[in-house]
């Protein structure tokens, strides 16, 4: 194919808006079509044209402010933009999460705790695929050298690392996970023995310290610590990078953090010598255990251990030699060149500040949103100038030159709005609801036209006893005038479908979609068909989110750290958070979901519900607006004169709490034998009305009637939020003996049972020493873990990837079935796919029971005492109804 040839246009075609020819061409083919037959002058010497002139002239310069960088017209009058106030966030919040993967633990670990050198999480695995709890973790440490080298006679240092490494683990915990045991390896000392030939223009020094830092990352490789830059550098992709934690040391790799040895190979220690530059070849090299045996064959590492090399050591034997010379490493000059090496190569710190603040972002100010009058530029036989006419013209001369200017001020406000659009670009994005101008659509007033004063209706027509000079006219910004454009340029409700396509767009950069109907619902069921806010609380909550997002979607996963004092009151996990906010659950602290019936005046009764007629002595009929009620006349209580009003609830059900939010389930009869006024109410589809208000006055029947509705409001609103149950946690440790298996043949026959209840090692012990059996009957097993002192068993699927919500039924909001399906629907979607959920809706008295029960458990699991018994009370309550 022939190749195009690259040519460069003399006249490279502009933009319409640039080009004032072809704007005025068109304008004027616009003004022929529209009034040709009463319009025929097109010269330049007519007025119209020189109208028309003048505004294509205008927007060519409305052209090029649009056309300046997007930083200068986002920027303030001190060259600042503020990320926030634009939804800018940096790539270190948007990029990295909480710990997910193992690496993840990992590398949070090293960056936390100094004293740890390198550290192994590894998944609890069993024999068979369905005989262990997934999620449940053991971690290994390899403390500092010198901490190693004396771990019994510094007991209490290295617990106080264990504490560091747990408490670290524990506050990053996802949910659905578990670390088990956390063990400090010990070292076990090798010695390498070996003659390598290197080439003699290399320094000998150098060259022996490389090699031995070459055994030391084929032994135990450090975990180092790299800047961006240096990543970067590497071949790394941004995103790559900031997968995972944001670390404050430093970035480190996947590939620093590799498996933990359980064998020495020699093979392996001459392969990574002989990658070594100046290394030749590796003529001789063994190694050798605790027992001094030197041997080319592998040295098995022993259990709760890790391979450790002293360089140079007695036992190490290690000859560098070329053509002219021959080095050994004994010599304090290797000795301290090695450590430089050494310690350079570890590289625990880096210092990497990147992630972790936001340069400030600057551009030039432009003052894009300044208009300066079209007016300015009319030639002066116009008069509409900043000299205006001379003061010898007669009336209708000025007359004609103010009806002129008045016709202009139309395009004018076009015009100026349009850089006021422009200059407002930030706000229009912007998240933070309240910091910002309530509106979408951007104007500004006309105060360089000249001599516009007698234009200004709002200014010519003042109150004389209150009227202001024109300085401190345009100094109000909620003068008339203002006011006048503000109330036609959007109403609440345009202003609340623009801003919530805004705020929509602006989470879907995050793959974040909100549903509406969680906060619509809730405004609809306590607020009202409508609030009467500008802001409303849609746009409030969408904002909270997107201003939260860097933080809510890291840690929309973590769990709570059940060895802390999580209550009382206690913050929310990064999983509740954010389902809390997208259910719109407007609570920021964790607090029963109880508490709202401790008051004296709501003791709450738990039983059956007692046979309606004895709840009342008679039913009474009273007329109300032509309408017959017949209600149910309970006992009145005795009215005492300081307090003429009173609640009385009765024997109302729960369902109460949203019915009774209604006014169209109450009247106000006046009873003429006690004159008092009675505010009865009743159930949807029900006949008889119940008293819930005596009062001696109407007016206070009614204040106190509003005053119930908001009080019932405040127990449902009080009441909204769940509790997570992960079954994980209810496991008993795999140390304890409460591990049993049955083995089945094909048919499903019981071929054998475990003997005796017994730890997961044992349990594993035993299964081994079945495969045999199993394949030959072609059987399978099922696995049981001892769920109470009496021997009652469950099944360990139960604890696998298994969690209960569980949420009271009470609230108005959540007795209604439409948004208990949406609810259960949106914490499948958010929860990941390989948990099975189940859900509990409770009473108010199955909630207390569960709290209490609840409650207990968690100050078990914190103390790490009589766990068994409250594990076993929880599970009841999770398994009760299934």
């Amino acid at each position: 194919m022939a190749n195009t040839p690259v040519v460069i246009e003399r006249d490279k075609p502009r933009e319409p808006a640039f080009d004032y020819e072809q704007l005025r061409r068109e304008a004027i083919a616009h003004v022929q079509q529209l009034s040709g037959k009463i319009w025929t002058d097109y010269n330049l010497h007519d007025p119209g044209v020189t109208i028309l002139e003048q505004l294509c002239y205008a927007i060519t310069d409305l052209a090029y402010r649009t056309g300046f960088p997007i930083e200068e017209i986002l920027a303030d009058r001190n060259g600042d933009i503020d990320p926030l106030l634009h939804a800018f966030f940096s790539r270190a919040d948007m990029l990295s999460s909480a710990p997910v993967t193992a690496a993840d633990f990992c590398k949070l670990v090293l960056d936390e705790v100094d004293e740890v050198e390198n550290i192994w999480v590894e998944p609890v695995k069993a024999l068979q695929p369905g005989g262990a709890a997934k999620g449940v973790y053991r971690v290994f440490l390899q403390v500092e050298d010198a901490l190693a080298a004396n771990i019994d006679a510094s007991a209490a240092t290295v617990q106080s690392v264990v504490d560091a490494v747990r408490r670290c683990l524990m506050s990053y915990r996802n949910i659905g996970q578990d670390v088990e045991d956390i063990t400090v390896l010990r070292p076990q000392q090798l010695a390498v023995k070996a003659e390598i030939l290197v080439d003699s223009r290399f320094d000998a020094q150098e060259i022996a310290a490389h090699v031995c830092n070459a055994f030391e990352f084929a032994l135990h490789p450090p975990v180092r610590f790299f800047t961006e830059a240096e990543l970067v550098a590497k071949g790394y992709k941004v995103e790559d990078i900031y997968t995972g934690p944001l670390l404050k040391k430093g970035f480190v790799t996947d590939g620093d953090l590799s498996a933990r040895k359980t064998m020495v190979d020699p093979s392996e220690l001459v392969k990574a010598v002989s990658l070594v530059p100046g290394v030749m070849k590796v003529k001789t090299l063994y190694v050798a255990g605790e027992d001094g045996n030197y041997t080319a064959r592998p040295i098995m590492v022993k259990e709760g251990c890790y391979p450790f090399l002293t360089i140079p050591g007695d036992m190490s034997d290690i000859k560098v030699f070329s053509d002219r010379y021959e080095y050994r490493l004994k010599d304090v000059q290797f000795r301290n060149t090695y450590q430089k090496m050494k310690i350079i190569a570890k590289r625990k710190f880096v210092g990497q500040r990147t992630g972790h603040t936001q340069p400030p972002l600057k551009a030039a100010w432009r003052n894009i949103s300044q208009y300066y009058s079209l007016q300015h530029h009319f030639p002066g036989i116009y008069g509409i100038g900043a000299h205006g006419l001379d003061s010898a013209a007669p009336e209708r001369r000025k007359a004609q030159a103010k009806q002129l200017k008045a016709y202009l001020l139309f395009f004018e406000q076009l015009l100026a709005n349009y850089l006021a659009q422009l200059g407002s670009m930030g706000d229009f994005f912007s998240p933070l609801l309240p910091g910002t101008p309530p509106y979408t659509y951007a104007s500004q007033p006309l105060y360089s036209v000249p001599d516009i004063q007698p234009l200004i209706r709002a200014f010519t027509e003042q109150d004389p006893h209150k009227a202001m000079s024109w300085e401190q006219f345009m100094e109000d910004n909620n003068n008339g005038y203002m006011k006048a454009m503000r109330k036609v340029q959007e109403t609440d409700k345009v202003y609340q479908e623009r801003k919530n396509r805004v705020l929509d767009h602006l989470l879907a950069r995050f793959n974040l979609h909100i549903m509406k109907y969680p906060a619509a619902l809730y405004e609809q069921v306590y607020n009202g068909p409508s609030s009467g806010a500008r802001v409303s609380a849609e746009l409030e909550w969408k904002a909270g989110i997107l201003q939260h997002a860097g933080r809510l979607t890291a840690n929309r996963l973590r769990s709570f750290n059940y060895r802390e004092d999580i209550f009382n009151p206690g913050t929310l996990s990064g999983y509740e958070e954010w389902l809390y906010r997208l259910l719109y659950i407007p609570v920021e602290q964790r607090t029963r979901l109880t508490a709202a019936f401790d008051a004296e005046h709501l003791q709450v009764a738990v039983g059956k519900r007692q046979p309606e007629h004895m709840h009342f002595w008679l039913v009474k009929e009273y007329e109300v607006k032509g309408e017959v009620l017949k209600v149910a006349m309970e006992e009145p209580p005795e009215m005492a004169a300081e307090q003429p009003v009173r609640y009385d609830f009765g024997s109302q059900p729960l369902s109460f709490l949203r019915t009774g939010l209604s006014m169209d389930n109450y009247r106000i009869a006046f009873d003429e034998e006690r004159r008092e006024y009675l505010v009865v109410c009743r159930q949807p589809h029900h006949e008889v009305w119940r008293i819930v208000i005596r009062a001696d006055k109407r007016a206070k029947a009614e204040q106190a009637l509003q005053d119930m509705l908001e009080h019932l409001k405040q127990i449902s609103k009080n009441s909204e939020g769940f509790y997570l149950v992960e079954h994980v946690l209810l496991k008993p440790r795999y140390t304890e003996r409460a591990f049993g298996y049955h083995l089945y043949d094909r048919d499903g026959k019981l071929l054998r049972s475990h003997p005796y209840w017994c730890t997961f090692e044992e349990r594993e012990q035993q299964l081994q020493q079945l495969q045999e059996e199993a394949a030959r009957q072609q059987g399978y097993f099922e696995y049981f873990i001892k769920q109470d002192t009496y021997g009652n068993m469950l099944p360990e699927d139960f604890f696998r990837f298994g969690l209960t919500v569980v949420l009271p039924a009470w609230p108005a909001r959540f007795q209604l079935h439409e948004f208990r399906d949406f609810a259960e629907g949106l914490f499948r979607e958010q929860t990941p796919a390989q948990f099975r959920i189940q859900f509990k809706w409770l009473g108010v008295g199955a909630m207390r029971a569960f709290e209490e029960d609840y409650f207990k458990w968690l100050q078990a699991m914190k103390d790490q005492q009589e766990l068994p018994a409250a594990n076993a009370a929880l599970i009841k309550h999770i398994k009760a109804g299934n």
